[in-house]
């Protein structure tokens, strides 16, 4: 009987051990980490706040930016995208479909 429970522990101890190298092994989750920038562009035609509003709401829908910050006193739009996802041929073109002149600031 001695030797049945030795073999029983041995069993376990290896299940325990393939199992938790099993689960170490794979990925808890999928990696979200994609590079991320920040650029500011000169926004050239707007006049107010809805304007200002205007701009931020197409730059958001461009598939791939984070957050955009439009300044209607500096005529800025700060706007930060995933590089893998986003040129900034796209963000021009955004504010451009929003109605407004944009070029990227030095």
């Amino acid at each position: 009987m001695r030797k049945w429970v030795q073999v029983s522990m041995g069993v376990a101890l290896l299940w325990a051990l393939l199992l938790s190298g099993l689960v170490a092994s794979s990925p808890a989750y999928a990696s979200t980490d994609t590079a991320t920038l920040g650029v500011t562009m000169q926004v050239k035609g707007m006049t107010c706040s809805g304007c200002a509003q205007k701009v931020q709401a197409s730059l958001l829908k461009v598939p791939g930016v984070k957050s955009a910050e439009v300044d209607l006193k500096k005529n800025e739009a700060k706007v930060q995208y995933e590089t893998q996802k986003v040129k900034t041929e796209q963000l021009i073109a955004a504010v451009k479909g929003a109605g407004f002149e944009a070029q990227l600031k030095k």
